[in-house]
């Protein structure tokens, strides 16, 4: 599976099908020091019936019958809930329904904050510090537990993030593809998310923390020079 994004940092893009349709929409206001990431999921025909016709809360059910926000737990108000992309007629073509908030510390980035149903609120719960393949040239990669109960790890890498099963296999899950410019004999590459089929039962998870981990990974680059 491939997710091309439509800019070259992840927490300004759209990623996308091969064929142009948005999966997920990641958005980070600009701000000097503590930044909000959000990151909304394209609705499947389950997510929209679980909001009634006449109901302000999205909410569904547990199998044992209890009731679980299936997103934000900052807020209950349908406006908050659904997002909306409309074409130049105003007419609505696609729907999303917020998938995570990141509240980014700048400064200590393990002290961000996560905000995404069955992921610790805070980063240095989420993540330990680690080494996979020897370690990163930025520092320590970051180490998790997946939904499935089993661990992974985010190489930070010189360039760009790989995420490895985090065992004597070190199966490759996913991939960052940076951004090509092109030249005379080649064509312009957008950069993409590569997730291959060991990490297909978590499509969701891999995405959040990429952006996580591409925006660290990144200003600690910046930082660098």
């Amino acid at each position: 599976m491939e997710l091309v994004l439509t800019d070259s940092h992840p927490c300004h893009a759209n990623f996308c099908t091969k064929d142009g349709q948005v999966i997920y929409k990641v958005q980070c206001p600009f701000g000097m020091m503590d930044r909000t990431i959000t990151i909304d999921k394209i609705a499947t025909q389950s997510q929209d019936t679980a909001v009634g016709e006449g109901g302000d809360e999205h909410e569904d059910r547990r199998p044992n019958g209890e009731l679980e926000s299936v997103v934000y737990q900052t807020s209950s108000r349908r406006e908050d809930m659904i997002v909306e992309r409309t074409n130049s007629d105003g007419l609505s073509q696609d729907t999303f329904n917020p998938l995570a908030r990141i509240e980014y510390a700048m400064l200590l980035p393990m002290n961000s904050k996560f905000y995404m149903e069955g992921v610790p609120e805070k980063a240095d719960e989420l993540f330990k510090r680690g080494r996979l393949l020897g370690g990163s040239w930025y520092g320590s990669d970051r180490i998790f537990i997946g939904p499935d109960g089993r661990e992974y790890a985010w190489v930070l890498g010189l360039t760009k993030p790989s995420l490895f099963l985090n065992d004597s296999s070190k199966t490759p899950i996913a991939k960052f593809h940076r951004q090509h410019a092109g030249s005379k004999d080649k064509e312009p590459v957008q950069a993409s998310l590569e997730i291959f089929e060991e990490g297909l039962h978590m499509v969701d998870f891999i995405v959040v923390t990429f952006v996580y981990i591409e925006k660290m990974r990144k200003d600690r680059e910046r930082g660098s020079r």
